[in-house]
C-alpha cells in the first residue's frame, strides 16, 4: 500500500501571520535573527531542501511512497491559522493535492 509524505507546512508565501510562535518568535528569541525577510529566506531554503529529499525518497521507494508537494497550495493569507497551519479553505487546498495524488495511484 502506498504511503504519502506530506509537507503541508511548506513556506513560500509572505503573509501577515509569518511572525508567530512557530517560526518568527523562535528565530528572534533563540537565534537572534530579527530581520523578517531573512527569516522567510531561511525557512524557504530549508523547506526547499527538505522537499528535494522527500522527492528523492519517493523516487527511491516508488511505488510504495508517493510525494505530495504542498508548497504554494495555500496562497491566500486569510486561509492560514498561523504561520504553519492552514485553516478552512486552506486545508481544502492541501487536501485537493492529496486527492489528485491518490487518484493517480
Amino acid at each position: 500500500m502506498p504511503v504519502e509524505i506530506d509537507t503541508t507546512h511548506s513556506r513560500n508565501r509572505d503573509g501577515s501571520r509569518w511572525n508567530g510562535k512557530w517560526l518568527g518568535k523562535p528565530m528572534r528569541e533563540k537565534l537572534g535573527i530579527e530581520d523578517p525577510q531573512l527569516q522567510r529566506d531561511i525557512v524557504r531554503v530549508l523547506v526547499d531542501q527538505f522537499n528535494i529529499r522527500l522527492a528523492g525518497l519517493a523516487t527511491t521507494y516508488s511505488p510504495f511512497v508517493t510525494y505530495v508537494d504542498c508548497r504554494g497550495a495555500v496562497p491566500n493569507d486569510d486561509d492560514w491559522y498561523d504561520e504553519i497551519h492552514p485553516k478552512g479553505d486552506g486545508f481544502m487546498d492541501v487536501a485537493s493535492r492529496f486527492v489528485r495524488a491518490i487518484e493517480s495511484i
